[in-house]
């Protein structure tokens, strides 16, 4: 038989009903790999398939470590845990036991597409010039509209925009919006900050996954900012992500905040005055983190995602 996972509640023992809860949802978890869940104090001597340390914290949230036993050291799995005021107790309790279930057992697995391409036919040949030319009459030449003026350029900009990236390494892509603005050190060369905000909806497994972000960085304008043209940027994150799941009627979610950067080029087109419309691709880089449910991989986020955005700005 299976070692059993034994549970660490602390210093503070829990009502018994709680505690109840709390071993069977982990048992309830584990059960696909044979395992069930035991308090310290009602656990035989060792060996141990995982122990788990449970440490409840202010505002509504508790922090669960699983250390999997793995020769020559033991593996730590940690998961952060935040509850709503009106969840109860005792649904908080199942919903740590069926995390450490989870962490006890879980695995992981990756896969690499590949690509192709083929070259482009070359340009068709000129025809032939004619025997004669025809006589070709003399014109006066038409003077040329002078170009409008260009427009003045500002100290810097504020923008909004619209955001669509890969999301999790499977399912749906997420959306969002980002508001960001810059001030120019010289014409060519802008700092800037950003703020987002994105989603992903929840999937068949139950998982829902949301990103919020803050940035800071440069920009550098290619071309002449007064008119239509090119902006490449770089930015340094920190990005808080978080994903819940709902799973007949429980709920669990975790939150993980890590620094990310992202790098990317804006096409930026002059509408009417100072209002600018911005077509933007990008990439991110990020540790990855991956997500289980019920022992089972349900994604992760990526390393490198790549994304767009579309929006507008003012420049100032």
């Amino acid at each position: 038989m299976p070692a059993p996972i034994v549970i660490d509640v602390g210093d503070a023992a829990p009502q018994r009903e709680l505690a109840a809860a709390l071993v069977d949802a982990c048992t309830q978890a584990a059960a696909p790999a044979g395992s069930d869940c035991r308090l310290v104090r009602d656990a035989p001597n060792e060996p141990y398939t995982a122990i788990a340390i449970v440490t409840w914290e202010e505002g509504g949230r508790a922090r669960v470590e699983v250390g999997v036993r793995r020769d020559p050291v033991s593996e730590w799995r940690t998961r952060e845990l935040s509850f709503q005021a009106q969840d109860a107790e005792i649904e908080r309790f199942r919903s740590v036991g069926f995390v450490i279930g989870s962490l006890a057992t879980a695995s992981s697995d990756d896969a690499v597409p590949k690509t192709a391409g083929e070259p482009e036919p070359g340009p068709p040949k000129p025809p032939p010039p004619p025997a004669t030319p025809p006589p070709v009459p003399i014109v006066a030449p038409t003077p040329k509209p002078s170009p409008p003026p260009p427009a003045p350029l500002g100290r810097g900009w504020i923008g909004l925009g619209g955001t669509l990236g890969g999301g999790l390494d499977r399912g749906a892509p997420r959306y969002g919006g980002r508001l960001n603005a810059g001030i120019r050190i010289v014409p060519h060369l802008a700092a800037i900050v950003s703020a987002g905000a994105s989603f992903r909806a929840r999937d068949d497994k139950g998982l829902s996954a949301q990103w919020l972000d803050a940035g800071a960085g440069l920009s550098f304008a290619l071309l002449p900012p007064e008119r239509s043209h090119l902006e490449l940027r770089l930015e340094l994150l920190a990005e808080q992500f978080t994903a819940g799941v709902v799973d007949e009627g429980e709920h669990a979610s975790g939150i993980r905040t890590v620094l990310a950067s992202r790098a990317g080029f804006d096409a930026v087109f002059v509408l009417v005055g100072p209002l600018e419309l911005v077509l933007t691709g990008e990439s991110t880089l990020r540790p990855a983190t991956s997500l289980y449910v019920r022992g089972e991989r349900a994604g992760a986020t990526r390393n490198f995602e790549l994304g767009a955005a579309a929006g507008v700005r003012l420049d100032l």
